[in-house]
């Protein structure tokens, strides 16, 4: 993941720190730090729903 997404998703977090779609992609973007971290079938799926409703509005 580029620097600068994870900048631009970490501010969302922060400016809805109590969402459960801010929880997700901090947890995600947390992960991506770690380049021996695999996220795991549920955290992909959630990930796609996600994006597929973003694109829906």
């Amino acid at each position: 993941m580029d620097e600068y997404s994870r900048i631009i998703i970490e501010e969302y977090c922060m400016k809805y720190p109590k969402t459960k779609k801010a929880a997700l992609l901090l947890k995600l973007v947390r992960m991506s730090y770690d380049v021996c971290c695999i996220p795991t079938d549920m955290q992909i799926m959630q990930l796609s729903q996600l994006i597929s409703r973003e694109k829906k509005c």
